[in-house]
C-alpha cells in the first residue's frame, strides 16, 4: 500500500513539474517582442491604423532583412521591435530587444523609418548598439539601449522626438500613446505591416506593483517587481494595450517621448497593464553614451506637466 502511495505522490509530482514548465514557457516567451510574461518587445491591441506618417516622424523598426547566406532560417525580412529615432544618429529601443538581435549579424539589422510600413521605410545601417550596463534579462530592470545608425535620419519623413527631462511628471490617470507594429491580440500569428497607435492611461504605481505581485504569485509562484524605473498604463477594463513586437517603440505624452514598451503579462488582459521603462531617469546614462560614441547628444529642457 505504502509502495503505491509513493508511485502516487512521484506521479504527481511529475505533473506538477510539467504544467510548470509549460507556463514558464508561455509567460516568458519572448521574440524581441514586448517582453511577453507576455515575457522584450498587439498591432496595439485595440488600436488604430495610422495613415500618415509625418505625425510620427521619430518611429522606427529594427528589422533584419533576408541575406541568403546569413539568415536562411527568414522566409523574408523581419521585424523584431519597435525604436524612437532622438538625434539624426541616435535611436532609443529596448535592451531585451538588443539581446536578441545579437543572435543575428549586426549587417543584417537594419532600422526602418520614414513610413508607416516598416516593410517600405528608409533602411539605416548599424554602426552600433549599447544595451544599459545594469540591464538585468530576468527582472527587466534598466530596459534601454540605444542605436546608433551609419546612415542619419535625415530622408523624408524621418525627425527626431523630445525626450522627457528628469523633472518630468508623470502623473496618474494621464492619457498617453502607445505606437507599434506588433500584434492585433494574442492569438496572431505576425505583426502588422501598418503601423497603429493605441491610448491608455497612467497606472499608480502601487497599484500596478501590486497587481503584478499577486499575479505573477499565481501564474508562476512568485512574484516580479515593478520598479521604480518603471511606469505601468492601461485601461481599466483591458483590451488597450502593446504586445509582440512593439517591444523598444514608443510610449508619448503629446509629442515626448516618455516610455519604451518593456513587458507585461498576457495582452489587453484587465488588470495586467502594460509595464514601461521611465526615459526621464536615464537621461545621464543616454548622454554618457552618446558621447563616449562620438556622437554627443544636445537636450533641450522639456518638462512637461
Amino acid at each position: 500500500m505504502k509502495s503505491i502511495l509513493i508511485l502516487i505522490l512521484i506521479g504527481l509530482l511529475i505533473v506538477n513539474v510539467v504544467l510548470l514548465a509549460l507556463v514558464l514557457t508561455a509567460v516568458f516567451k519572448s521574440s524581441c517582442t514586448r517582453r511577453v510574461r507576455k515575457l522584450p518587445g498587439s498591432r496595439i491591441v485595440g488600436g488604430l491604423r495610422i495613415s500618415n506618417i509625418g505625425h510620427f516622424p521619430y518611429m522606427a523598426a529594427l528589422i533584419v532583412i533576408k541575406q541568403d547566406d546569413l539568415t536562411d532560417d527568414l522566409p523574408d525580412d523581419t521585424l523584431q521591435c519597435g525604436a524612437s529615432i532622438i538625434s539624426r544618429v541616435w535611436a532609443l529601443t529596448a535592451a531585451h530587444c538588443i539581446l536578441l538581435l545579437k543572435e543575428f549579424p549586426r549587417h543584417a539589422v537594419r532600422v526602418s523609418a520614414g513610413s508607416i510600413y516598416w516593410t517600405k521605410g528608409h533602411r539605416h545601417r548599424i554602426d552600433n548598439w549599447i544595451y544599459h550596463p545594469r540591464y538585468h534579462k530576468n527582472t527587466m530592470v534598466n530596459d534601454i539601449a540605444m542605436v546608433k545608425v551609419k546612415d542619419p535620419f535625415n530622408k523624408k519623413n524621418e525627425a527626431n522626438i523630445p525626450i522627457a527631462s528628469p523633472t518630468y511628471s508623470l502623473k496618474v490617470n494621464r492619457k498617453v500613446r502607445v505606437l507599434g507594429w506588433g500584434y492585433s491580440d494574442p492569438s496572431s500569428q505576425e505583426p502588422q505591416s501598418a503601423l497603429h497607435f493605441v491610448d491608455v492611461f497612467v497606472i499608480k504605481h502601487s497599484v500596478c506593483k501590486h497587481m503584478y505581485e499577486q499575479q505573477l504569485k499565481i501564474t508562476i509562484g512568485e512574484s516580479h517587481l515593478v520598479s521604480t524605473s518603471m511606469f505601468c498604463a492601461g485601461v481599466k477594463e483591458g483590451g488597450k494595450d502593446a504586445c509582440q513586437f512593439d517591444s523598444g517603440g514608443p510610449i508619448i505624452d503629446t509629442g515626448l517621448l516618455i516610455g519604451i514598451v518593456s513587458w507585461g503579462l498576457g495582452c489587453g488582459v484587465q488588470n495586467q497593464p502594460g509595464v514601461y521603462t521611465r526615459i526621464n531617469l536615464y537621461k545621464e546614462w543616454i548622454m554618457t553614451t552618446s558621447k563616449k560614441y562620438k556622437a554627443p547628444l544636445i537636450f533641450k529642457a522639456v518638462s512637461k506637466n
